[in-house]
């Protein structure tokens, strides 16, 4: 029947080989975390003290300071240079520096005399041990690092601020 050429024949199949590689491997992995997840059960069942808050009333009604140095170009450059101290609180005030013309050829003696107005501040308030830093854009960078530096010694907590608060407080 199949002489004429009608109906073509058909070739043998032969069953493939199922791949059971990657079936292997997936129960592998889900054995791994099986394991894992169960020794985990025993940790989430640590029980923990409940939580306590405690409220600690201070009859103190005293103003912070809130010190701030504040660096600034007088004169639009940074060869005028006016270093202004200034804090709030109970008796607020400020102390005022300037300096004149090539300052950056005397900047040892400039920081020098703005560490003297520190520690005057630190005599008049010995319980003070935080200050503001500010500084205009206009600064160079070299006098922040010099002046932390020697505040350093007299005030052991800085807070460094955007120069926009030296901008925004120039006198």
């Amino acid at each position: 029947m199949n002489d004429f050429g009608f109906f073509p024949k058909k070739e043998k199949t032969s069953i493939e080989e199922l791949n059971v590689v990657p079936i292997l491997d997936m129960f592998v992995a889900i054995v791994f975390f099986l394991l894992l997840s169960v020794s985990m059960i025993g940790m989430t069942k640590i029980v923990l003290p409940p939580s306590s808050t405690v409220s600690i009333e201070s009859n103190s009604t005293k103003v912070p300071l809130n010190p701030k140095l504040l660096v600034l170009a007088t004169n639009g450059e940074a060869n005028d240079i006016k270093v202004i101290l200034k804090w709030e609180g109970a008796s607020p005030g400020s102390q005022t520096i300037e300096f004149k013309d090539d300052i950056f050829s005397n900047q040892k003696k400039a920081i020098q005399e703005i560490n003297e107005m520190i520690k005057k501040f630190k005599e008049q308030f010995p319980e003070e041990k935080t200050i503001q830093i500010s500084m205009q854009s206009k600064i160079p960078y070299q006098w922040l690092i010099s002046t932390m530096d020697g505040v350093r010694e007299i005030l052991s907590d800085m807070v460094l601020n955007s120069y926009s608060l030296a901008d925004s407080m120039r006198e």
